[in-house]
């Protein structure tokens, strides 16, 4: 009963303890960015605009089909509502996982993201094909004192 009640206090003060450090580490900047998507050309007559949204928040705007959208800025306000979403409750640190979803579905769409962060640029492309949903998942993450931006694809093939 002693080693059984050793081990779950164990266990209890390693988990306050982590929680603890990966508070002390704040993480999580604002940023700027802004999409390009190229529907095919088949659908480039049908769709004039897409809507873009990162899940969550307030940020939503519209891209003109084939032409850059303006610069979106996701203030410290965004970050903190995107930092509650999953996995970043349970990660709390590096790296911020953000989804951007556009609509409409349009498959073969080429979507281009440039982000802003720190005052440094950073570009990513995607080709949307398949019957999902129209997702981006873009990552914040530090690397060599810097604070970096991307997809998933950039950020594990780094």
């Amino acid at each position: 009963m002693n080693c059984s009640f050793s081990r779950w206090f164990m266990v209890v003060l390693c988990m306050g303890f982590f929680l603890f450090c990966s508070r002390l580490f704040p993480y999580g900047k604002e940023f700027s960015f802004r999409v390009k998507i190229e529907p095919p050309a088949e659908e480039a007559q049908k769709v004039k605009e897409f809507q873009v949204v990162i899940d969550g928040t307030k940020v939503n705007f519209k891209a003109p089909s084939g032409n850059w959208s303006e610069w979106t800025k996701v203030a410290s306000e965004e970050i903190e509502t995107i930092k509650k979403f999953y996995p970043n409750l349970y990660l709390g640190r590096y790296p911020l996982v953000i989804s951007v979803r556009m609509v409409p579905y349009t498959p073969g769409a080429k979507i281009s993201l440039e982000y802003d962060v720190d005052g440094k640029k950073y570009s990513a492309e995607a080709l949307h094909f398949g019957t999902g949903p129209m997702a981006i998942g873009s990552l914040q993450w530090e690397e060599d004192g810097a604070t970096k931006m991307g997809t998933m694809a950039q950020y594990n093939h780094r």
